[in-house]
């Protein structure tokens, strides 16, 4: 500003240019609104590519903020999901077979016991009360019927409705217990005790069946007591 007023001046000197002052004073204030005109717009259009700039690295950061989120909560969801399946596992199936089995079997377990206190008693202690010793077959017959194949039926209906939350090694004994109640329900039916073992009846299957239980049981319960940590990582 301070050159184009020199200039004005020098010419107005060595030229003997005779104008009216207030012309190159107008000039001078078109020069100087000029400049200040382009100096703002330079400023203006910076200042707006800065906030172009912003506001893009804004709306990106924004929109990984959101996937971030959403991810988050899908994995939130997952997890609870997952352990709300592992809750239904031991609660409906896993829990109440294991309970009825080790009820059956600690049944079995007396029965052996209380035989081999029979076999192993002399004549004078069976002489002193032999009608608890001859009736204990039936005792055990009626004892089998009355409640322990009831239980089997109670497991085996839980087992046939909540096949889906079992494991797959555990349901690989599902065929074969279907096939081990259904012959003593034939056995209380009238099908003779000596044609069980040809029905190829396994001894074993109860303390597998158990083993199995227990094992995903103690496995399940394991698992179900790091939610807490899984969902803080999250």
């Amino acid at each position: 500003m301070e050159e184009t007023a020199k200039i004005i001046w020098n010419e107005i000197q060595t030229q003997g240019i005779r104008l009216n002052i207030w012309a190159y004073i107008f000039i001078a204030g078109i020069s100087i609104l000029t400049s200040i005109i382009t100096s703002y717009a330079v400023s203006y259009f910076q200042k707006r590519a800065e906030e172009d700039v912003i506001e893009r690295y804004f709306h990106k950061t924004l929109d990984r903020l959101v996937t971030t989120t959403k991810v988050a909560k899908e994995a939130e969801e997952s997890i609870h999901q997952h352990f709300s399946f592992i809750e239904r596992q031991l609660n409906e199936f896993y829990s109440p077979l294991l309970c009825s089995l080790k009820y059956v079997r600690t049944l079995g377990q007396i029965r052996v016991k209380i035989e081999n206190v029979v076999n192993s008693i002399s004549m004078q202690e069976y002489q002193r009360s032999p009608e608890f010793y001859d009736n204990r077959y039936k005792y055990d017959n009626k004892q089998h019927e009355e409640i322990i194949l009831p239980v089997y039926e109670k497991m085996l209906a839980i087992f046939t409705e909540k096949y889906w939350l079992s494991e797959e090694s555990t349901k690989e004994y599902y065929q074969e217990f279907c096939h081990f109640v259904e012959i003593w329900r034939r056995f209380h039916d009238g099908l003779p005790g000596d044609r069980i073992e040809k029905l190829d009846q396994r001894e074993d299957l109860l303390e597998c069946l158990e083993n199995d239980l227990t094992k995903h049981l103690n496995d399940l319960t394991t698992e179900l007591a790091h939610k807490d940590i899984l969902l803080q990582q999250t």
